[in-house]
């Protein structure tokens, strides 16, 4: 659902861009994209996970090092970069 969440929310800022007159390479983006959602529902499925078994207190600290795993995931992938 996270996923499904994202990519939306996604898709209609890339519509807004576009119709804003804004660039966007669709094959280049298309992956980082797709990764960056996965990477979103993943993590939210293990806090979702971590949260059942251990106090909210232990867990919290994971939910604030999503967007630090989400940019360790990203360089270690191999995708061009967008510059």
């Amino acid at each position: 659902l996270c996923g499904y969440q994202m990519s939306l929310g996604g898709a209609v800022l890339s519509l807004v861009g576009f119709m804003m007159n804004g660039r966007f390479d669709f094959v280049r983006m298309l992956p980082v994209f797709i990764c960056l959602s996965l990477i979103y529902a993943v993590s939210y499925t293990l806090w979702t996970i971590l949260l059942k078994y251990n106090p909210a207190s232990s867990v919290t600290i994971y939910s604030f090092m999503t967007p630090v795993f989400g940019v360790i995931l990203y360089v270690i992938t191999p995708f061009p970069p967008l510059v």
